[in-house]
């Protein structure tokens, strides 16, 4: 128990000296993370072949309120990335579509995504990067596991912890 509780103690310094460290700001890019993922999801979705989202669908997708994906659109309207239009079928609906400003802004970003985890695998090497990515889905699944517990004893009273 004593060795469990040093190597947890070891994961919260390292998880720490990764935020001071303040790599993710380069990955913003300048942006709050919501709006550069949804900036990022509606290039993924133009590039699907959908050239645009509803506002209903990015509340979803970002596990926000309607309310909140229009806040998070005014400013990202005012730096000219997005485009908002009234659906043409049903007026009830808000769309919402990347402007030539918004793909050259998520390009850059993606570019610069790409340079920092290419630079990354230069550093750590092939094995280091591949063990790096294993730990990573293995932390993502043990998440979503204790998440799902959790979801489960919420419903049945149990408190057990994860």
């Amino acid at each position: 128990m004593v060795e469990l509780q040093a190597t947890a103690n070891e994961l919260v310094e390292s998880l720490v000296l990764i935020h001071r460290s303040g790599w993710y700001r380069r990955i913003l890019n300048g942006q709050k993370k919501n709006d550069l993922m949804l900036l990022l999801h509606l290039r993924r979705q133009e590039d699907l072949g959908e050239p645009d989202m509803r506002v209903s669908d990015i509340s979803k997708l970002l596990q926000v309120t309607s309310p909140t994906v229009t806040q998070m659109l005014n400013p990202l309207e005012n730096k000219h990335f997005i485009h908002r239009y009234v659906d043409r079928v049903d007026r009830r609906v808000i769309r919402v579509t990347l402007t030539e400003e918004g793909r050259k802004f998520t390009d850059e970003t993606v570019d610069s995504i790409r340079k920092q985890l290419n630079h990354l695998v230069e550093y750590l090497g092939e094995a280091d990067s591949l063990q790096l990515v294993l730990l990573m889905r293995k932390i993502s699944e043990y998440r979503e596991e204790a998440s799902s517990i959790l979801a489960m004893n919420d419903q049945t009273g149990d408190e057990k912890e994860c």
